[in-house]
C-alpha cells in the first residue's frame, strides 16, 4: 500500500459524483453501508483506493467514513445551502440547486491542498487521522514494489508491518 495519487483521488470524486447521481442516492447509501466495511466508498471500490487508519494501518471504520464524507461533502454544501436560504430567501430547492456547484468548488479547493503535502493528506484526514492509500501495486523500473523494497509504508511507531 502506498498514499494514493492525487489524480486518483479527484478522479475518485468525480467517480463518486456520478455514481451518486445515477443511483439518485439511494443506491448509493446502500453501496456504501455495504463497501464501508473495507474502509471503502463505491469509488473506490471500483479504482482500488482505500482509507486506512494512520495508526493501525488498517481499513478505517464505518464511524471514520461517515465522518469523513461528511465533514469533506456535506458540511460545505449544508453551510452553503443555509446561508442561501436565510440571506437570499431562496427556496429550498432552488438554494440547493445554486448550492451544489458552490460547495464542489469549497470541497474541491480542500483537496487541492493534498498537493501541498508529503504525505497527501486532505484537511479531513488531518482531522480523522485517515489516508488514502492505493491498492494496486506502484510500478518501479525493477517491477512492483513489495514490502520489503518500501519499508517507510508499513513503518509507523518505530515498527515494521
Amino acid at each position: 500500500m502506498h498514499t494514493a495519487n492525487p489524480y486518483r483521488r479527484l478522479g475518485r470524486g468525480l467517480l463518486e459524483t456520478i455514481l451518486f447521481c445515477i443511483t439518485l442516492g439511494i443506491g448509493w447509501v446502500g453501496w456504501a453501508a455495504y463497501s464501508s466495511r473495507k474502509g471503502q466508498t463505491p469509488a473506490m471500490g471500483l479504482i482500488s483506493l482505500q482509507v486506512i487508519d494512520i495508526e493501525s494501518r488498517r481499513p478505517a471504520g464505518r464511524a471514520s467514513l461517515f465522518l469523513r464524507e461528511i465533514i469533506s461533502k456535506g458540511l460545505p454544501l449544508l453551510i452553503i445551502w443555509l446561508l442561501l436560504m436565510q440571506v437570499a430567501h431562496l427556496e429550498a430547492v432552488i438554494a440547493l440547486l445554486v448550492a451544489l456547484p458552490f460547495g464542489w468548488l469549497i470541497v474541491s479547493f480542500l483537496w487541492l491542498t493534498t498537493y501541498f503535502r508529503e504525505d497527501g493528506a486532505a484537511p479531513w484526514d488531518l482531522v480523522l487521522s485517515t489516508q488514502v492509500v492505493d491498492l494496486e501495486p506502484v510500478e518501479c523500473d525493477s517491477g512492483p514494489l513489495s514490502p520489503s523494497q518500501d519499508q517507510s509504508v508499513f513503518q509507523t511507531s518505530g515498527d515494521i508491518w
